[in-house]
C-alpha cells in the first residue's frame, strides 16, 4: 500500500510540527537537565574538597587533643587532691613538712591554713616558722619546694640569724580543684 501525495504531506507536516514542538519544549528541558547535572557534579567536587580538608584538619585536631590531654595530665600532677578541704590542707602541710625534714629544717609552728576559692579552683595558703643550724639548709628547702610534685609555690620568705641558729618564716601556697558540694543534701 502506497501513500498518496496528500497523506505524505500530512505526515511530513506532522513530523515538522513534532520537530518544532520537540525543539521548543525538549531543548530547554535538555539544557536544564545538563545544567542540573553540571551543578550536581560541582557540588560533589566541593564536597570531596571539603572532606579532604576536614580529613587533613582532623589529624591536626587529633594532635591538638593529644597535647591538651597531656597538658591536663601534667596539670593534675601539679595540683593537690582530696575529698574535703581539710584533707587538701593536710596534704599540703604534710608535703611542706616532708621537704623541711629532708632539708634539715625544724618547723617551730604552723598557722591554720587559709583557703581561697575562685572559678572552681582552690588556693590553700600555709604559713610556717622554722629554724635551722645551717643557712644552706634553707636554700635546699626552697629548692625542694620549687621542684615538688604536686607544685608548691613560695609567696613569702624571711630569714634571719638569731644567736647561733637561723630562724625564718615562709608562706607557701598549693592549688587544687574546688570541691564540688552536692546541693541535694
Amino acid at each position: 500500500m502506497e501513500l498518496s501525495q496528500r497523506e505524505r504531506l500530512m505526515i511530513g507536516l506532522a513530523l515538522f510540527c513534532g520537530a518544532i514542538l520537540i525543539s521548543i519544549k525538549g531543548y530547554p528541558a535538555l539544557i536544564a537537565s545538563y545544567e542540573n547535572r553540571k551543578e550536581s557534579i560541582q557540588s560533589v567536587e566541593f564536597d570531596i574538597a571539603d572532606e579532604k580538608r576536614l580529613y587533613q584538619r582532623g589529624s591536626y585536631w587529633e594532635d591538638e587533643r593529644n597535647v591538651a590531654e597531656e597538658n591536663l595530665d601534667k596539670l593534675y600532677l601539679q595540683i593537690f587532691s582530696g575529698e574535703t578541704l581539710a584533707t587538701i590542707e593536710a596534704s599540703i602541710q604534710s608535703e611542706i613538712v616532708k621537704h623541711a625534714r629532708s632539708s634539715g629544717i625544724i618547723i617551730n609552728s604552723t598557722r591554720l591554713a587559709e583557703s581561697f576559692e575562685n572559678r572552681h579552683w582552690l588556693m590553700v595558703k600555709q604559713e610556717l616558722s622554722f629554724r635551722t643550724l645551717e643557712p644552706n639548709n634553707s636554700v635546699e628547702f626552697l629548692r625542694k619546694l620549687e621542684t615538688s610534685s604536686p607544685k608548691l609555690r613560695v609567696t613569702g620568705f624571711s630569714f634571719d640569724k638569731n644567736n647561733n641558729q637561723y630562724v625564718g618564716s615562709i608562706t607557701v601556697v598549693g592549688f587544687a580543684r574546688a570541691i564540688v558540694r552536692d546541693s541535694a543534701v
